[in-house]
């Protein structure tokens, strides 16, 4: 069985901070201040870092420490897949591993891709 990443990140396309939140908000207990975002699940905080437009119109949202429901960038892909319906991307693995590719979660399911973020 594959050990949680220490961090997720996820990019998601073409939405905003708001829509995040909203999405955030059916996972975790969300506390919003002008520069922070900070969850709360199951006793323990989790700091959020939302990027717009980081790359290629993506936004970047990244969750640190991994006290998440999701194990892994994928797991998460596919949670924002279903609540945003637009193209997630994410590394193939933990950044702690060697050279990760990425992964593209769409409406015609999981694939690897190459792309230079």
């Amino acid at each position: 069985m594959e050990e949680p990443y220490p961090d997720i990140e996820i990019y998601i396309e073409v939405t905003t901070r708001d829509a995040i939140v909203e999405w955030l908000e059916s996972h975790f207990s969300v506390v919003v201040d002008e520069h922070n975002i900070t969850l709360l699940r199951n006793d323990e905080s989790v700091e959020c870092l939302i990027v717009p437009d980081a790359t290629d119109g993506f936004t970047s949202v990244w969750f640190s420490p991994n006290h998440t429901p999701w194990k892994t960038d994928l797991e998460c892909s596919q949670s924002a897949h279903q609540h945003f319906q637009v193209e997630i991307r994410c590394s193939t693995g933990s950044w702690q591993e060697d050279t990760p590719g990425w992964m593209k979660v769409n409406g015609e399911g999981c694939a690897e891709i190459s792309w230079e973020s």
